[in-house]
């Protein structure tokens, strides 16, 4: 037995005829039929026991007329195929559809009988649709999907239901009939909506429409580090897997999860703060990181279902630096010009970059690779300026891993004896030509001295002789004033006869006159001799 329902598009294609000519089968349950305004084509026939054998057969033939040019696309909108087995399982894996392109050049059209609706002995049918739930192949997250479906003219009353078996009967009628269904809280799962319309002529074929189900997050998801990984490896791998599995050094990481409704789809996988990455992945699946850095880093995963439903994990792992280069050869002393040469050990096929720092200065970097045994060679032909330098080194090795700096060295770069003759004669020189300044400047700075004490002494003998003149004029009148105080009191001696005291005061102010003039005469005359 076999039912099903064909969309068309009604702008681009019209129903001329559906036969039944050349069909293999000969019982009819619901007589083919059509709509050219539903766009629907709709049968349910078969075959007596023992049923059909055979890798294909003819069910029908339609005749479309192209109404307009453009692309259409015929495909089933349900349908199922029985077995013969007393149960009436259905083995339909899958149903195709059509392409048609459609040109603008029109062509005779041979004789066919008018288009014609539902003959008036038809019973009708509609496809189902869903915009909740659009892909019967896909799952969804959502528990409330809903249905609608057209209803040709005439319908008076549909029955509907919702169960696991595809090929129900609904039971739950509604009349007058309703164009779409709502429901509610639908257990996690695969589902069937299944109509049936009703019309004047009775009750029409069935229509069924898959629905898929999954609203549980996957369950068990586990982030497991090898205990033998090598942390130096700056390339990370992970390995899919449904069940518990030993982790070796093969394998860095390894996720399990299950999901029992819909199943494992992919995982998002996050280090650190870079951009999320998506890996669709199958059991036994490896995905490999780019290089990362050297240091501690954080893997956040999360695991999704077919349904979008997920759950996340997240596991801190450090990547370490491999061993430093190893120098093993370098000069500690040589001569500014002479040729450098530096030997080293590394791991094979290395990128080694040697660096030589004069301080002060930016360093010297040249880059070399080592050989199949690890060890290389750098070579400075055109030599070192005088100083102290530091050596160091690095490698990263073929995998990308950067090895940390190797502990610095010295290195003390001196003058060539020669250079060290001319810079001591330089030196020499240097310092006559310095000596020879001195005594010029001494000799400059003594005849300027020298023509300052000239001019001071020029100016020192006039101000003497005009502080001589002025200290005699002032004496004088000092002299003359106490010579009339001691005449004034020498003359009150013929009046009465002077005492004791005024005859010491007389005689102690002439000698002080007499000494102060002979002490002035003395400073006056050695000022005049400088």
């Amino acid at each position: 037995n076999v039912d099903g329902t064909i969309y068309f598009p009604t702008d681009t294609l019209e129903v001329m005829s559906v036969s039944k000519s050349g069909s293999i089968f000969s019982l009819w349950v619901e007589e083919p039929a059509f709509s050219n305004s539903a766009g629907s084509i709709s049968f349910n026939g078969g075959v007596p026991t023992p049923g059909f054998t055979g890798s294909s057969g003819k069910v029908l033939g339609i005749v479309f007329r192209a109404k307009k040019a453009g692309t259409a696309s015929v495909s089933f909108a349900s349908a199922s195929i029985r077995a013969n087995d007393g149960y009436g399982t259905n083995i339909l894996t899958g149903s195709g559809q059509a392409q048609f392109d459609i040109s603008g050049t029109q062509t005779a059209t041979p004789d066919e009988p008018a288009p014609a609706e539902e003959p008036q002995n038809r019973t009708v049918s509609s496809a189902i649709s869903s915009n909740t739930h659009p892909d019967p192949n896909k799952w969804y997250s959502n528990s409330d999907p809903r249905f609608t479906w057209s209803l040709p003219l005439g319908t008076t009353a549909v029955r509907i239901l919702y169960s696991e078996n595809p090929n129900s009967q609904p039971s739950v009628v509604y009349q007058p009939a309703i164009s779409s269904k709502a429901l509610a809280g639908v257990e996690d799962g695969v589902w069937y909506f299944h109509l049936q319309l009703k019309n004047a002529n009775g009750w029409g074929p069935v229509s069924h429409f898959r629905f898929q189900i999954d609203t549980t997050k996957p369950k068990n998801f586990k982030i497991q580090i090898a205990d033998d990984r090598d942390a130096t490896d700056p390339i990370v791998r992970f390995i899919f897997s449904i069940a518990e599995a030993s982790v070796t050094g093969d394998k860095d990481f390894i996720f399990t999860a299950k999901d029992e409704i819909s199943g494992i789809d992919h995982f998002s996988i996050t280090i650190d703060n870079s951009e999320e990455q998506v890996w669709q992945a199958k059991s036994g699946d490896v995905y490999n990181t780019p290089v990362l850095t050297v240091g501690e880093h954080t893997l956040f995963v999360k695991v999704f279902d077919q349904a979008g439903n997920y759950l996340a994990d997240s596991i801190s792992f450090e990547v370490k630096p491999p061993a430093s280069p190893v120098i093993t050869y370098y000069p500690t002393e040589l001569v500014a010009g002479d040729e450098f040469l530096v030997r080293g050990k590394t791991t094979t096929n290395s990128q080694v970059i040697i660096y030589l720092e004069k301080e002060g200065e930016p360093a010297i970097i040249e880059t070399v690779n080592s050989d199949a045994d690890g060890n290389f060679v750098v070579h400075l032909k055109n030599g070192l300026k005088k100083g102290l330098y530091s050596l160091w080194a690095s490698a990263t090795d073929s995998r990308g891993a950067q090895s940390a700096d190797s502990a610095k060295l010295s290195i003390t770069v001196k003058q060539s004896d020669l250079a060290r003759v001319g810079t001591k004669a330089i030196n020499v020189l240097s310092i006559v030509i310095i000596l020879v300044a001195l005594v010029i400047a001494l000799a400059l700075l003594s005849l300027f001295g020298w023509r300052k004490v000239l001019l001071f002494k020029s100016k020192l003998k006039k101000e003497t002789r005009e502080a001589e003149s002025k200290l005699h004029e002032m004496f004088n009148i000092l002299r003359n004033d106490i010579q009339q105080q001691i005449k004034i009191i020498q003359r009150g001696s013929h009046h009465r006869v002077l005492s004791m005291a005024e005859k010491r005061v007389i005689k102690k102010l002439q000698e002080s006159l007499d000494k102060t003039e002979l002490a002035v005469e003395k400073e006056i005359s050695d000022i005049e001799k400088i």
